[in-house]
């Protein structure tokens, strides 16, 4: 057997990744595309938005580099699935929980930290 024959096949590998790729950043373009559907519920303009996406892409910008060791350390595999399970329960918590704008920055953050450690594995 031959390396090439031990190699894994390339599609699955590249569904799961591109899968856990979109996943992990759609929350954060949802909200962005709900603003004005959201507004009158949480009393904000849209432009009072660009708090929640920003939250959201500040903190994957923080802990990317750091999760991208962790990353290398612990596998992709195990990165992804906690990624996408801790994102989904965050998603959870917005559809839930969350009653005012600051509760949604927040889970915002959280989420932005789940794509950051999603597409650090990913990337391996």
């Amino acid at each position: 057997m031959t390396d090439v024959d031990a190699r894994p096949a390339a599609a699955p590998i590249v569904a799961a990744s591109v899968s856990a790729a979109v996943a992990s950043a759609l929350p954060g373009f949802l909200v962005g595309a709900l603003a004005v559907q959201m507004r009158s519920e949480f009393d904000v303009g849209e432009s009072v938005y660009a708090w929640a996406m920003s939250a959201y892409f500040l903190a994957a910008s923080f802990v990317s580099i750091p999760l991208g060791r962790v990353a290398q350390r612990i596998g992709p595999r195990h990165q992804i699935v906690t990624a996408l399970t801790v994102g989904a329960g965050a998603n959870l918590l917005i559809a839930a929980g969350a009653r005012s704008f600051g509760v949604l920055v927040a889970i915002m953050a959280v989420i932005g930290v789940c794509n950051a450690a999603a597409q650090t594995a990913v990337n391996l």
